[in-house]
């Protein structure tokens, strides 16, 4: 497990440390902060203000961003909700 306190800081002068990582930042909510984001000097992360966002990393092609395939209407969703919570 990552931790923090592993990384040798200061980082040496012209030393690059890049991130990837693919969770959620819940799972390390450390990356939610741009202090700790500040650190690398590039990153990969599911964070839209990543150099590299992961959020359509599986993607196969932008027809499954367009497809309605997995969409579900507002009532629908309403409908599940309420039958899920009696």
């Amino acid at each position: 497990m990552f931790k923090l306190t592993d990384l040798p800081l200061p980082r040496p002068e012209g030393q690059l440390w890049a991130l990837l990582h693919e969770e959620s930042p819940k799972n390390m909510l450390a990356f939610s902060y741009a202090s700790v984001m500040n650190l690398f000097n590039v990153t990969a992360t599911i964070r839209q203000e990543s150099h590299f966002p992961l959020t359509t990393q599986y993607l196969r092609s932008t027809k499954q961003l367009e497809s309605r395939k997995f969409m579900k209407s507002v009532e629908e969703k309403d409908r599940w909700l309420h039958s899920a919570s009696m």
